[in-house]
């Protein structure tokens, strides 16, 4: 920036609505990774339930 300038309105506005549009994609990124994970887990959860039982009915 040169030295004495100022940041015009609009150019602040500009800048602020980049930053929200970026906030916006960071949570929406965020929001499916979460969605993600969770599923992950899920399937984790299930695979240990059913090795769970086999090793259950395996051991009587």
């Amino acid at each position: 920036m040169i030295p004495g300038a100022s940041i015009t309105p609009p150019l602040q506005s500009a800048i602020r609505y980049r930053e929200l549009l970026k906030a916006r994609r960071d949570a929406r990124d965020a929001t499916e990774r979460a969605a993600q994970a969770y599923q992950e887990a899920e399937t984790a959860r299930a695979r240990l339930a059913t090795l769970e039982t086999q090793h259950a009915q395996e051991t009587r």
